[in-house]
């Protein structure tokens, strides 16, 4: 499959694939969904403000996780492209943002030094882990989920409890 539609500017594209679909990030501000099989553009996610460093599918594959220099991270409906929840209060650069196994979470990571937890169903922000003193430049959750385990620029990993927001 060739990806034709992103002109030079576009520097950077991500590019994440699950079953039959691949999403990309891009400089353009958007989002898209691409059918592997035939390469033909399924949707356009449109709305961020600046450019759109991560993109991700939900364990299954039903919803799309964006995050952006706008400092905002969105997620979407996979099938119908429609924005169902916008996610704020980053202070600066938000470079990824990714779905808890389960699917009922977004953890987001920031050039505020901060990672965030986040409802998906509702954007309701969970816990904001503060501790690094520089970018925070990975999270992941542990395979059980009980933990989050973030670096930073800071030359830091920190483990953190999913569930009250502690180290």
């Amino acid at each position: 499959m060739a990806v034709t539609h992103f002109s030079s500017k576009n520097k950077k594209i991500k590019i994440i694939l699950i079953g039959k679909n691949i999403v990309t990030a891009s400089y353009d501000k958007t989002s898209r969904l691409w059918d592997v099989a035939s390469g033909k553009q399924l949707h356009v996610f449109e709305g961020h403000t600046d450019l759109v460093w991560s993109a991700g599918f939900s364990p299954d594959g039903k919803k799309i996780v964006t995050a952006s220099w706008d400092k905002t991270i969105r997620i979407w409906d996979t099938f119908t492209g429609n924005l169902l929840v916008n996610l704020e209060g980053h202070t600066d650069i938000v470079t990824s943002a990714i779905f808890s196994s389960n699917g009922e979470s977004v953890l987001s990571i920031s050039g505020d030094n901060t990672a965030r937890l986040w409802e998906a169903s509702s954007g309701r922000p969970i816990h904001t882990l503060e501790g690094h003193t520089d970018i925070v430049t990975s999270a992941v959750f542990s395979p059980d989920g009980k933990k989050i385990i973030t670096a930073s620029k800071d030359k830091s990993i920190r483990l953190w409890d999913t569930f009250s927001g502690k180290i």
